[in-house]
């Protein structure tokens, strides 16, 4: 028996990699859905429990249309455009094992052994444990079905030794469960969903994505950048010095605060969330000021291409560094830097800097064009100048 919870907090559309897309199920769908299950009549027989008994288009335009109304997560499987499978996962009523999911799929047999159910499970798996509480997955494999178990295997589901007998399809079937380790359950905690942008006006697909996967798969990304600034004795700007263990630009100075956008938040939103995680500065989002967007393009320390669309925010805060509380595992050090010193520099030269570090010591360092993070396109030093004829013209 399934659950009545329908898991409509898992999104309608998720991008997975290399051109694998799932998008909940419609009634349009139907005819090619049935076009896989006449091409592989086993699917019906011993492998996919709703497809059991289906004879007709009509047969799948019915079943669909019940997933549809009862907001199902039921997928189908796009690959480079075109729907070549099914993917589905619920909760079974009454199981023993709390938390745990299970999940079923097919998939048309021209693309079959090309990765696109590997693709799509763990894609569905990573939007369902970051937008249900899930402490564990499951497979339920009939043994003959050797191409599943290869999914399986590779996704790290463990076979084990307990089988049950399919009611509808009168066939065993064997488990294969992946169960997640507190270190993982933490580790995704931070995994968050990320809206996937479009070309050309980079905007909001409607998809969502894993942070990794989108990562991973090129994905263009909303970020929010927000710069601290203050004008009194004269204006200054707020620099972080990122971890000296950090993976990327370790020890380079870069704005204030900033990070990836969670799906559906708004870049105001992110910034102030941003903010008061790395710096402990408390904002309205409503209070921070939009100054534009920067597409930025780079190559992390694993060799893969990060495509952001940096949504840039300011703020006047008239404080000390003493104010801020630092989080260390985000920023090794922040440094009030001037304007005019900052503008000096792009064509060479130092500044000298005060700062504070994590444990509260007092800092005062000399920096470079180099110490800042990926400034191939002056952004720091537009920055300062675009802050120095906001104040002007107050």
């Amino acid at each position: 028996m399934i659950s009545k919870e329908q898991l409509d907090t898992i999104p309608r559309v998720i991008a997975g990699t290399y051109g694998v897309v799932l998008r909940r199920l419609q009634v349009d769908d139907s005819e090619r859905i049935f076009e896989i299950l006449q091409s592989d009549p086993d699917i019906s027989k011993y492998y996919v429990t709703w497809t059991a008994g289906i004879k007709s288009q009509e047969d799948v335009e019915a079943r669909i249309n019940n997933f549809v109304e009862s907001h199902a997560a039921r997928y189908g499987i796009f690959f480079n455009g075109e729907l070549v499978g099914y993917i589905g996962i619920w909760k079974v009523v009454d199981n023993t094992r709390e938390d745990e999911y299970d999940i079923g799929y097919f998939c048309d047999p021209k693309y079959r052994g090309q990765g696109v159910v590997t693709r799509a499970t763990s894609a569905l798996v990573a939007s369902a444990t970051q937008n249900v509480k899930v402490s564990s997955f499951a497979l339920y494999i009939a043994d003959r079905n050797q191409a599943s178990q290869a999914v399986a295997r590779n996704l790290g589901f463990t076979r084990t030794e307990e089988t049950i007998v399919d009611e509808i399809l009168k066939i065993e079937e064997r488990r294969y469960e992946r169960i997640l380790p507190p270190a993982e359950l933490s580790r995704n905690e931070h995994e968050h969903q990320v809206d996937v942008l479009t070309l050309p006006d980079l905007k909001p697909s409607g998809m969502t994505q894993s942070i990794v996967s989108a990562i991973r798969s090129n994905s263009w990304l909303h970020t929010s950048d927000v710069w601290l600034y203050r004008t009194k004795p004269e204006l200054q700007l707020l620099f972080q010095q990122r971890p000296l263990n950090s993976p990327s630009y370790a020890g380079k100075l870069d704005c204030s605060a900033a990070g990836y956008l969670m799906a559906g938040e708004s870049a105001k939103a992110g910034g102030a969330r941003e903010l008061y995680e790395e710096l402990g500065v408390k904002v309205d989002p409503k209070d921070l000021t939009s100054s534009g967007r920067r597409l930025n393009a780079i190559i992390d320390h694993r060799g893969r291409e990060r495509r952001i669309v940096a949504n840039i925010n300011i703020y006047q805060w008239e404080h000390e560094l003493s104010d801020l509380k630092i989080d260390s595992k985000e920023v090794n050090a922040v440094f009030w830097v001037k304007a005019k010193d900052l503008l000096r520099i792009e064509s060479g030269g130092k500044l000298k800097a005060v700062g504070e570090d994590s444990k509260g010591n007092k800092l005062e360092e000399e920096f470079g064009f180099d110490d800042f993070a990926y400034n191939i396109d002056g952004y720091y030093f537009r920055i300062a100048e675009r802050l120095e004829r906001r104040i002007k013209n107050d």
